[in-house]
């Protein structure tokens, strides 16, 4: 299930007009791999453990009955087989799926950005009303705000390497 990570970059112009555009192309490239990968190993993660509450999930049969009708929801039987009540989570396979996920990235043109491929096939299946797909591409602005921040500090550090120009500070 691939996750767009649309976040667009700009390089200053300063240092824009010092690069070709194949440099310009592989350092957009590199830092859209260097995104989509923080995203995979940092933000990912949090929508298959407790943390899962900071996204908007769709309610699931269970969530709001108590007593004898919870335990025979589906909630319930997952709450006693295996000790929670996680919403994307059954048995922890999709999780442990999850992990191997793979970043596609491309520095020209239009479709700069990059692409998390994440290979959990039964999250695609959709019981009911329910879209598990579109939860775990979830992202939010906090996350989004995290991730433009690191990219373009990630940008500038780049730059600076690909261009030779650093800040000296004299005392």
């Amino acid at each position: 299930m691939p996750v767009p990570i649309g976040i667009q970059l700009e390089i200053p112009e300063s240092l824009d007009a010092m690069l070709k555009p194949r440099k310009r192309q592989r350092l957009m490239k590199r830092v859209y791999t260097l995104l989509g990968t923080r995203w995979g190993q940092e933000y990912l993660p949090k929508h298959f453990d407790r943390r899962q509450r900071e996204y908007a999930m769709q309610p699931r049969a269970g969530d709001r009955l108590s007593g004898r009708a919870f335990w025979r929801s589906y909630q319930g039987k997952k709450k006693k087989k295996y000790g929670h009540t996680l919403k994307l989570v059954y048995t922890g396979d999709s999780a442990r799926k999850a992990k191997r996920f793979r970043v596609h990235a491309t520095g020209q043109g239009k479709n700069q950005g990059a692409t998390v491929t994440v290979p959990t096939p039964t999250l695609n299946f959709k019981p009911g009303d329910l879209d598990m797909a579109s939860e775990v591409r979830q992202v939010t602005p906090a996350e989004r705000k995290s991730l433009v921040a690191f990219a373009e500090k990630t940008l500038v550090r780049i730059t600076r390497e690909l261009t030779g120009r650093r800040r000296v500070r004299i005392h």
